[in-house]
């Protein structure tokens, strides 16, 4: 296979099929490739992100200092302007095995390297220390050398050498952290410290080397980061989490949960907080050490975790009985977590302090944006959206000046809330139904309508409200809760590569994703094909081989064109406008000018789009089967 360019292509699985793309992207590119164009270039040629994190760790240097690392693939340069180029190392006429047996080339120099290294450092280290004697007794000429200049090689050789191993420090705990945070994404928990090697390498292809990180014993490595992972212990077993991110940065990790009955107290090993008199640090010892690795006590911190500061009253939260608990999975949970903290906080909580309550309260994130859709109103949108659990005041003496107090008083229970929750759900639903009622007009009302009245509600005909009639925005608001659910679903099969989602699969996965079904009449619809066609900036509708799929909206300059390529194949220009809203057909009204015009000109450009999109399939095509007659031959 020769690097040849001819998107879309699916997303690599592996960090080998990562750098032949890389590799056939700088290829492929017309003229030279600036290092900030890198990720466009990547999209432009292959169709997919350039999900470089996925494969190589992107520190504090940046993409450039990544790129670095794998010189036989990328040779970063600068151009005559002083801007930052890459292009391909290897030469454009080679095959994919060709790159991978270079990086295993590659790879096995950098191993030889580091084995020298250790080797070095491990001789130097195992060297006598008297070895004044032997020198006096050298001859003469081995005395030339001036022991100055011989002092400092090896100072800065061992300081080249320990700066290489910090950096592979920080690469190597890098890795961990993403494979930790896959498991936070899939509620797996914590991992044990057994099969962090065997995750680390089943994510990134390559082995959790400590050796070349300069050091041998996994515990006090990963104690050295506190500010990445925590370790804690569960009887005779350690495990492996990401630390937490709080407010106040001075905190390391929190001290050891109490036992309770019926459950087994989880102690932190990550840090010990500094103890306040000499008889609380005679009670801090070290846990015992799980069989082969070693319980070299954690260093002290210099102050405890502070408290999540309340109200101005003085009001603050504890840290729930038992906690850490797992992360919610049903909107119910999360409902009664949200009631929980918001109560065990004891007075008015002010709204900007919600996220670090929780977290301090249940020990995880409140990751609120996966049961409630938190738009541009914010926080406190959402919360209103919600009253039989939240009540929103306004306080001018509070920081934001809102507050927030559970809605259902001391004693409730997870059950009285589910109830409540089901009971306001039905409520609502209600409301829902009557507001559509309210608002549909008869054909036969509108048919023998008299001309003075005919006129006075053509504004609703055109999708304005009328005046006189309620606001309905209930409908709206759920539409935008659907569809953005929606575009969450869609953009999860996209980091997994799996491309458009048949619509005929839409009310399995959004129901897989969000624990609730997928009810169109809630938002006031019927059909799906209808209500995702209302919002062709976040989502399109094709028609793929007589199936109809749904993927996300390409942002396009061209606005027209974007929503002209959401709609499904058109047999003519009067199909096309058949498919317009049926508000603008209505039985027995014609159709105005202006209007017929408007529809005609969006029908011809539905036709352009379509017989655009041909053209390139038909290339798409040609290109397999260029690649097809490339690679057999």
């Amino acid at each position: 296979m020769v690097a040849t360019a001819a998107g879309p292509t699916m997303a690599p699985a592996n960090i080998e099929d990562f750098l032949w793309n890389i590799h056939s992207v700088l290829v492929g590119a017309e003229g030279v490739v600036q290092l900030d164009s890198l990720r466009d270039e990547y999209l432009k040629q292959l169709g997919h992100k350039c999900a470089i994190e996925r494969f190589l760790v992107v520190g504090e240097g940046g993409l450039a200092a990544t790129l670095k690392r794998i010189p036989h693939v990328v040779t970063i340069f600068s151009n005559a302007s002083g801007a930052t180029c890459v292009k391909a190392t290897q030469p454009a006429g080679i095959v994919k095995q060709q790159l991978i047996e270079a990086d295993l080339q590659y790879r096995k120099e950098i191993m030889k390297k580091n084995a020298a290294k250790a080797a070095a450092a491990k001789a130097k280290a195992a060297a006598p220390a008297t070895d004044d004697a032997p020198k006096a007794a050298a001859p003469a000429e081995a005395k030339r050398t001036a022991p100055s200049d011989a002092t400092a090689a090896d100072a800065n050789k061992k300081q080249k050498n320990e700066h290489e191993s910090e950096t592979l420090a920080r690469m190597l705990v890098q890795g961990v952290v993403r494979v930790l945070q896959n498991r936070v994404k899939a509620d797996k928990g914590p991992l044990p410290l057994s099969e962090l090697e065997e995750e680390f390498k089943a994510l990134w292809k390559v082995p959790f080397n400590l050796q070349q990180a300069g050091e041998t014993d996994t515990v006090t490595f990963l104690r050295k980061w506190q500010s990445k992972v925590e370790l804690i212990q569960e009887g005779d077993v350690f495990l492996v989490q990401l630390a937490k991110k709080v407010a106040d940065k001075p905190k390391a990790a929190e001290p050891a949960a109490p036992k309770v009955a019926g459950a087994t107290a989880v102690k932190a090993v990550a840090s010990a907080v500094k103890a306040s008199a000499p008889a609380a640090a005679k009670s801090l010892t070290p846990p015992p050490a799980a069989k082969g690795i070693s319980a070299t006590p954690p260093p002290a911190v210099s102050k405890p975790v502070p408290e999540v500061a309340g109200a101005k009253n003085g009001a603050s939260i504890p840290m729930r009985t038992g906690a850490p608990t797992r992360p919610p999975v049903s909107i119910e949970d999360f409902l009664w977590n949200i009631h929980s903290v918001i109560e065990a906080f004891g007075g008015p909580m002010p709204l900007d302090m919600l996220k670090d309550a929780y977290q301090k309260h249940l020990g995880h994130k409140c990751a609120i944006e996966r049961f409630l859709v938190v738009g541009e109103g914010g926080m406190a949108a959402t919360l209103k959206r919600i009253p039989h659990v939240v009540t929103i005041t306004q306080d001018p003496n509070a920081d934001g000046g809102v507050t927030l107090k559970p809605t259902m008083g001391p004693g409730t229970t997870k059950d009285m809330l589910i109830a409540e929750d089901q009971k306001y759900r039905k409520q609502l639903q209600q409301k829902i139904v009557a507001a559509k009622a309210q608002t549909a007009v008869p054909a036969s009302s509108a048919a023998t309508a008299t001309p003075a009245k005919a006129a006075a509600e053509a504004p609703a005909a055109d999708g304005e409200r009328d005046p006189k009639k309620a606001r309905t925005e209930d409908p709206e608001t759920l539409a935008r809760m659907l569809i953005q659910g929606v575009v969450r679903v869609l953009q999860n099969r996209q980091k997994e590569g799996k491309g458009a989602l048949p619509i005929s699969d839409l009310e399995s996965e959004f129901k897989a994703l969000w624990k609730v079904p997928f009810n169109l009449q809630q938002a006031g619809e019927s059909d799906t094909v209808t209500f995702l066609q209302k919002w062709a900036a976040k989502v399109e509708v094709l028609e793929v081989g007589g199936q109809r799929v749904v993927q996300l909206a390409k942002k396009a300059v061209e606005k027209a064109k974007a929503t002209a390529a959401k709609a499904p194949p058109a047999k003519s220009s009067s199909d096309s406008i058949a498919a317009a809203p049926a508000a603008a057909f209505a039985a027995g009204a014609g159709v105005p000018a202006a209007r017929l015009a408007e529809l005609q000109q969006q029908a011809q450009s539905m036709h352009k789009a379509m017989l655009d999109l041909v053209q390139k399939q038909e290339a798409f095509m040609q290109s397999l089967r260029q690649l097809s007659s490339d690679s057999t031959a």
